[in-house]
């Protein structure tokens, strides 16, 4: 069997791009089995011609938006990381703060990106991939507070009931106030706040939140930060309108049993 050329390893090393979202080195040596210096001449030769973005401070690589040239495996969740990573970054560059941005997967928040690497104050390695709870932690209770009431409906069916008693009594304040707040009884030493990226149609296309020292942010200085967030989600969101559009993600997420994660429809 002949050997693998330059280009076939080019192609599967996108195509565990186009799987993942965005990866280390190190991810992608464990999926292609590529030794680290082949991956990185590929990566460099990729990054060159535009079809691969290189994010700061060693949080990987995603695809950008050119390789909608070549196919439709620029997917959702990639579109909101390029759309993501720059005023997430800029946000803890003001802040020093680490921020992140999550999406939904089925009945967990999953985080997509995040600014651990940048951030001085980070208390933890890295949480990329990570899930978090819907009723226990900022994004997936900011996703409950701001998705459309129908959705909000089936999110909770897939919840015990004792989970949806325990966090709807809040979802009118976080409304009113616009971001949510981590359950004090997780994690208690640290807290997390998260606004919502809300889309024209009323879809949550994501959620941007911060972590922080509790003992650290007095009320005024949080509800402060809130409105930065606010600010750096409007940014985001105003970034995914000016990409070009993208096929729809409804067959793919059919397939996966997963709730469909807002499409271009939904943002322009």
């Amino acid at each position: 069997m002949a050997a693998e050329t330059s280009l076939e390893k080019g192609l599967a090393i996108l195509e565990a791009m186009n799987h993942q979202g965005p990866m280390r080195l190190r991810d992608i040596h464990a999926r292609t089995g590529y030794s680290k210096p082949t991956i990185v001449r590929i990566l460099q030769v990729l990054e060159s011609r535009g079809y691969v973005t290189r994010l700061e401070r060693n949080a990987g690589y995603c695809l950008s938006s050119r390789v909608l040239a070549l196919s439709d495996g620029y997917n959702t969740v990639s579109r909101l990381v390029e759309a993501a990573a720059p005023p997430l970054d800029a946000f803890t560059e003001r802040a020093l703060w680490p921020a992140a941005m999550a999406v939904l997967d089925y009945d967990h928040m999953v985080v997509r990106y995040s600014t651990i690497s940048r951030s001085p104050l980070s208390h933890k390695h890295s949480t990329m991939s990570r899930r978090l709870s819907m009723l226990h932690r900022a994004h997936g209770r900011a996703y409950l507070a701001f998705c459309p009431e129908e959705e909000r409906e089936r999110l909770f069916a897939r919840l015990d009931k004792a989970g949806r008693d325990f966090v709807e009594p809040y979802i009118e304040l976080y409304r009113r106030q616009g971001w949510a707040e981590r359950d004090p009884a997780t994690e208690p030493q640290t807290n997390s706040i998260a606004v919502p990226v809300l889309c024209r149609t009323g879809r949550v296309a994501a959620t941007v939140g911060i972590t922080f020292f509790r003992s650290a942010l007095g009320e005024d200085a949080k509800a402060r930060m809130a409105e930065d967030l606010k600010v750096t989600a409007q940014d985001m969101l105003e970034r995914l309108r000016a990409m070009p559009p993208a096929a729809s993600s409804s067959e793919r997420s059919e397939r996966e049993g997963r709730e469909e994660l807002p499409g271009p429809q939904d943002i322009a």
